[in-house]
């Protein structure tokens, strides 16, 4: 897990907090944050939680301003499940014939409305 870990900071987290919305995942990324998702809801020991603790803490960063922040545990759960949700967000976006409304900095972590249509195939 910890070289999984060094290979996301480096191809992820090292390119900014932009990098780390679930709509700028690269495909790899996004599948392998969605099974580390899965296992985690399945209470799988092998889960990489500290890949997507990773980017929740980066995006966190970025909302505050701050490179320090402290938070409970209760919210760090809280905040990595909104990030397990819209991560599948974006698996249905990419994936289905669904859009899905892209979270945003500013948005992701609130009670944003998402918007959802079918997508248009020509």
């Amino acid at each position: 897990m910890v070289k999984q870990f060094e290979n996301f900071a480096e191809s992820v987290l090292s390119r900014g907090v932009d990098a780390a919305l679930p709509r700028n995942l690269r495909d790899y990324w996004l599948g392998y944050l969605l099974e580390q998702a899965n296992k985690l809801e399945n209470n799988q020991d092998d889960a990489d939680l500290t890949s997507i603790l990773g980017a929740v803490i980066l995006i966190l960063q970025a909302k505050t301003g701050l490179t320090k922040i402290k938070i409970s545990d209760e919210e760090l759960q809280k905040y990595a499940s909104q990030y397990c949700t819209e991560l599948q967000l974006e698996a249905v976006h990419r994936n289905t014939e669904f859009s899905v409304s892209a979270a945003t900095v500013e948005s992701i972590f609130s009670d944003r409305d998402v918007e959802i249509t079918k997508k248009r195939f020509r």
